[in-house]
């Protein structure tokens, strides 16, 4: 194969995908900008957006010009042969229309549904009041503060001592960790933040960026509504895995993943603010890496970010701190409190499930969340609860919905498309909402909303709600405390509790939050037996059949009172770093160091040294990097990263990681051995087979019969030819994991569907939120995995399929940003902004979203020279705090040197002993 050429940042094309919204823009040779998706500068002039048309026709001119397929011999055993045999596969792409987008146009596949979504969109008024307070031009730090408080003055929000320590360190330029209690307020001080980041940008010449990143895309796109809430739509924009929308704002809300893919590419020179929220993820083993890595890359030398790390459950983590300030040359302040703005209530119930539900419904202790840790048991207490009556026949949670009428006025408004939406629709209208990673991103949204405005009664779901998500939750009840990690099934760690149990009991909503946690299952049942056997017994009644059960065998860890106890009172774990780096991240430095004219080496070097992990994990990274180029080097010229003189070796694509190499080095070589009609099927296939899918997602494919092959599973023959080719592609890559490809056949599968609803029918096991982001991997690892130049057309077809299927399925997060430019736009068209005093503002958009609390306007307004004496009197008191720090570290230090001195001179007394007891014996 010929080698690829890495194109420069500098001179590169590069061109914008549409996945969900997602972007990426090819320009022309020349231009400035970047490949990465999720931060393009501005639109080129000649990108053109596609979307379907539903005036197009049924079948495109070219379908009769495609061969048929012939590989429907080994689809036939499962049941794709009336889709492939007579029947050309281009039939089965959706057709689609070109226009030419104007600057703020977002993709979609039906401009009509388009606008009935966003007329139906629940969004209230959501004012940007936070903007008009931003800077004409470029202001000090102290201005801004000033200026920030005022905007909380106005809105009556009175801070805590915590918010206040914080929120002053910020905008002094240090690095702030805030270790403060769920609940406590940590969302506006990342508000306080950002608001500084956008205030030294002058409003209009931004020149640095912002970013808010957060563990989950649940939590990413609640806190993307919400800072367009506060700073307007146009200065705001997403980037998750699923959807990229408004990438050129100057703030980006967006997973850890994406932050760390822009860390590495980029110098970090326009990178002035990162917010990370729930930092306690650096721990986490599978995604701790995507913290840790920004945290180095961007406290290198030659950066200027200011960090914020926020969560509730860090621990003492002084060697982390120390690290950070080390390379920035910032002081890193910590602001930590204990104190909880709600108080919570803990107690341990012996009853089952249900009646505690019951229980805590009658004490007016609703709505509950209930906490689960998998999604089939979350949706079975869902419906039971739904159907639960009292013993007149009443609704158990009747009494614990505030306004009926409104929630089915909101859930009758809402679309309801999916198999499972007609299901979550009537649970919904009985004050039940699920939510777990499995459902679509509008049902999660949905619940999600309807919980913010108290409407729910019961929301069952797992620990995604817990994570972060600003919902008016007074009870957490657990059913377990006990959870599978993946590789075993462990008792809860204090973090993981404290997380979930810092959801009850919100400021502005509750005087107290409860957490209750029930005794396993099978004690119940034999408790409840036995209380029946001895009710008989006294009675003199036949006392029924015993049927006593034992624990579980599987996805079980015993618990009782005593451990809900330890759980309370044990204080969260250091963090212990999980760094790790692949090769597209070793690739991405180095393209970066050449186009900043560095040594990439010596940065690689640079990001382990600053690892927090053990001496010989840093001894590992460093010989596995050095594995990493050796492999590069087949295909990269190191010396010309940024010279690549051929226009047409721009364009190249470039293989990113063992996914995209598998796939770039396989295409020739499948090419030879198959037929142009059979290669789109065995490329798809392979592209399937490097995307990742857990244990459980495969458990919930089809079983297949005798004498055929199950929906969702890889036909054998194809198979065999991919693992035949991963086998001579792992002899040339020895780190490469056996269990690296795994095929599958869901999206072959889809193929052969005239719908991605009867996909689901195929597939009923498979949740569909999961279902969907599988596709778009998929669609991504094809799409991004082959240069241009190497797709045929039936390629491009099956692409396109995938494609349009991704974006039929759920576009609700676009449609709803659309909602809040529309709004923004006519908010815009007034004359002057003192007009929007007049506007009557209600409850909700009083709140200002979940990062401000709700206020009242009857709060006493301090004046400007209050504001400045409070500031004053907060600053004074924090240089006092950081001279007795400073003094009880060099105290700390000077006790270290007295004790090594000490230890030092008995070593030295006990040598001079032995050497004289030596000389003794030879004289």
């Amino acid at each position: 194969m010929a080698s690829l050429q890495i194109p420069s940042l500098r001179d590169a094309k590069w061109e914008v995908l549409d996945v969900l919204g997602q972007r990426r823009v090819r320009h022309a040779a020349g231009a400035q900008g970047s490949p990465e998706p999720y931060c393009s500068p501005r639109p080129p002039s000649h990108w053109s957006l596609r979307t379907r048309s539903s005036r197009a026709r049924e079948t495109p001119w070219w379908a009769s010009r495609l061969p048929v397929c012939s590989l429907a011999v080994c689809a036939a055993r499962r049941g794709l042969r009336r889709r492939l045999q007579g029947t050309c596969l281009a039939a089965m792409v959706s057709p689609v229309t070109t226009v030419e987008p104007s600057d703020d146009v977002v993709p979609h596949e039906d401009m009509d549904e388009l606008d009935d979504q966003m007329a139906t969109a629940p969004l209230g008024k959501p004012l940007p009041w936070l903007q008009k307070f931003l800077p004409q031009a470029v202001e000090a730090s102290d201005g801004l503060l000033l200026r920030f408080m005022e905007a909380l003055e106005e809105r009556g929000v009175e801070l805590y001592p915590a918010q206040e320590e914080a929120i002053v360190e910020i905008f002094s330029g240090a690095h702030v960790v805030l270790d403060t209690p769920t609940g406590s307020g940590k969302s506006l001080v990342a508000v306080a933040a950002l608001f500084k980041a956008l205030g030294e940008g002058a409003k209009g010449g931004h020149r640095g960026r912002a970013y808010y990143t957060s563990p989950t895309k649940a939590l990413t796109s609640e806190k993307f509504f919400d800072l367009c809430r506060h700073f307007g739509a146009k200065n705001v924009g997403m980037a998750t895995g699923d959807v990229a929308i408004n990438t050129r704002a100057p703030l980006i809300c967006c997973t850890a993943e994406v932050l760390t893919s822009i860390s590495l590419r980029d110098s970090g020179e326009a990178i002035w603010t990162v917010v990370m929220d729930e930092f306690h993820y650096f721990g986490d083993p599978d995604r701790g890496a995507a913290w840790e890595l920004p945290l180095w890359r961007l406290s290198r030398p030659g950066c200027r970010t200011n960090f914020l790390l926020m969560s509730g459950t860090l621990g003492s983590n002084p060697k982390l701190y120390q690290t950070l300030q080390d390379r920035s040359g910032r002081p890193v302040r910590v602001v930590s409190s204990t104190v909880r703005p709600v108080p919570l209530q803990f107690s341990y119930s012996e009853d089952s499930v249900q009646s505690s539900i019951g229980q805590l419904v009658q004490t007016q202790r609703a709505p509950i969340y209930v906490v689960h840790f998998s999604q089939r048991e979350a949706l079975e207490t869902a419906k039971k609860m739904a159907d639960a009556q009292t013993s007149d026949g009443t609704p158990v949670l009747a009494s614990a919905l505030q306004d009926p009428a409104a929630l089915r006025e909101r859930v009758e408004a809402a679309h309801f498309s999916s198999p499972f939406g007609v299901e979550l629709r009537e649970l919904l209208l009985r004050g039940v909402g699920v939510h777990h990673a499995g459902l679509l991103p509008c049902y999660r949204r949905l619940v999600e909303q309807l919980t913010q405005d108290s409407l729910l009664a019961l929301v069952c779901g797992t620990d995604t709600l817990g994570v972060g998500i600003n919902v008016p939750i007074r009870s957490v009840l657990f059913t377990r405390l006990c959870k599978f990690d993946g590789e075993e099934t462990r008792i809860m760690r204090s973090r993981e509790f404290h997380q979930i149990a810092g959801r009850a009991g919100r400021k502005g909503f509750d005087d107290r939050g409860y957490v209750v946690a029930v005794d396993p299952d099978w004690i119940i049942h034999n408790r409840e037996l036995q209380q029946q056997i001895s009710s008989a017994s006294s009675s003199g009644a036949r006392p029924p059949s015993p049927r006593w059960r034992r624990p579980p065998r599987r996805n079980y860890q015993h618990w009782t009172q005593k451990t809900f106890t330890q759980l309370q009172r044990s204080a969260p774990d250091p963090l212990r770093s999980q760094f790790r780096l692949s090769m597209a991240q070793v690739l991405s430095v180095l393209q970066s160091a050449a186009e900043q004219g560095s040594k990439g080496e010596e940065e690689l070097e640079d990001l382990i040294a600053a690892a927090q992990c053990s001496r010989g994990a840093r001894h590992f990274w460093r010989r596995q990097v050095k594995v990493y180029m050796e492999a590069l080097r087949r295909y990269i010229d190191f010396e010309s990263l940024d010279q690549v003189a051929d226009p047409a070796e721009r364009s190249a694509t470039i293989p990113l990681d063992d996914g995209t190499l598998f796939i770039s080095e396989v295409v020739p070589s499948l090419s030879a051995k198959l037929s142009e009609e059979d290669l789109p099927l065995v490329v798809l296939a392979a592209a399937e087979a490097i995307c990742d899918a857990s244990e459980t997602f495969l458990r919930a494919l089809p079983q297949a019969s005798r004498g055929e092959e199950a929906p969702g599973r890889c036909p054998r023959d194809i198979e065999e030819l991919l693992f035949e080719v991963f086998n001579d592609f792992r002899r040339r890559r020895p780190w490469i994991s056996p269990q690296f490809l795994r095929p599958k056949g869901i999206a072959l599968e889809l193929l052969s569907c005239e719908s991605y609803k009867e996909l689901q029918d195929r597939l009923p096991n498979l949740p569909e939120g999961t279902l969907l982001r599988y596709l778009s991997d998929v669609y991504r690892a094809l799409r991004l995995g082959m240069p241009d130049e190497m797709k045929t057309t039936g390629l491009r077809q099956v692409e396109n399929r995938l494609r349009q299927t991704v974006l039929q399925a759920d576009s609700s997060l676009i449609s709803e940003w659309e909602a809040l430019k529309n709004f923004e736009k006519n908010i815009e068209a007034l004359d002057s902004i003192e007009v929007l005093e007049d506007i009557e503002i209600d409850a909700g958009d009083l709140k200002g979203g979940s990062m401000v609390p709700a206020t009242s306007r009857d709060v006493a307004r301090r004046s400007r020279e209050e504001l400045q004496q409070r500031l004053q009197m907060v600053q004074r008191h924090l240089l006092q705090q950081h001279a007795e720090r400073e003094a009880e570290e060099i105290q700390r230090q000077r006790g270290l040197l007295q004790r090594a001195k000490r230890g030092t001179m008995r070593l030295l007394a006990a040598a001079d002993e032995i050497w004289q007891k030596l000389l003794g014996l030879v004289w």
